[in-house]
């Protein structure tokens, strides 16, 4: 059973407007998948955002609110993007591309544009546009017993070992929307239970 503070029923009853409400509606969906009972705050995340190529579906000059709606969201519903949880400090990973120099890279000057239009979308949501794959060394550092998301491999890794934190590798709908809620299901490297080894090298 999922036990749900008054805060996150707020988000979910839609208290907090439609934009939190539908990233509430994900974390439920994947706190049952998960078999989560709760869920964990959390403090930071970063995820990849702008025009990644898996969003090549949409074309350039669509509503980014109806791309977001449909790949971060999950939503059929076109949604009014809003800001992320200002509880939660939140970065892009590393870019889809050269952010300045498409010509020398040989893309598009379309793809660049698109890209820019993505990113800017986000900064305007409360992103921090960073474009490093690398957070830990440009300031976004996890406390001890902090909650995370990030879609960076390397990341998860050093933030669990090397600075002690909390969190799993997850997707980009799930870093997205524990972004906007500051809330993401409670399980995995989340549990104090599940971070001690069970076996030696």
């Amino acid at each position: 059973m999922l036990k749900l503070t008054e805060h996150e029923k707020a988000m979910l009853d839609g208290k907090m407007g439609k934009f939190k409400q539908k990233a509430m509606e994900f974390n439920v969906r994947y706190a049952k998948v998960l078999g989560a009972e709760e869920f964990c705050e959390v403090s930071r995340t970063t995820f990849f955002i702008g025009a990644q190529h898996y969003l090549d579906c949409y074309r350039h000059g669509e509503e980014y609110k109806k791309i977001f709606s449909e790949f971060y969201l999950c939503s059929d519903e076109e949604i009014e993007l809003g800001e992320m949880a200002p509880e939660c400090k939140v970065q892009t990973c590393a870019a889809s591309c050269d952010m300045w120099n498409c010509d020398k890279t040989h893309l598009s000057k379309e793809y660049s544009d698109k890209n820019k239009d993505y990113t800017e979308a986000a900064r305007k949501m409360g992103v921090k546009i960073v474009e490093s794959c690398t957070p830990y060394y440009v300031g976004w550092i996890p406390l001890m017993g902090e909650h995370f998301l990030s879609t960076e491999s390397s990341n998860v890794v050093i933030s669990n070992s090397f600075f002690g934190a909390y969190g799993n590798s997850d997707g980009v709908e799930a870093a997205v929307c524990a972004a906007i809620t500051g809330r993401t299901p409670k399980w995995g490297m989340h549990i104090k239970e599940n971070r001690y080894a069970d076996c030696l090298v």
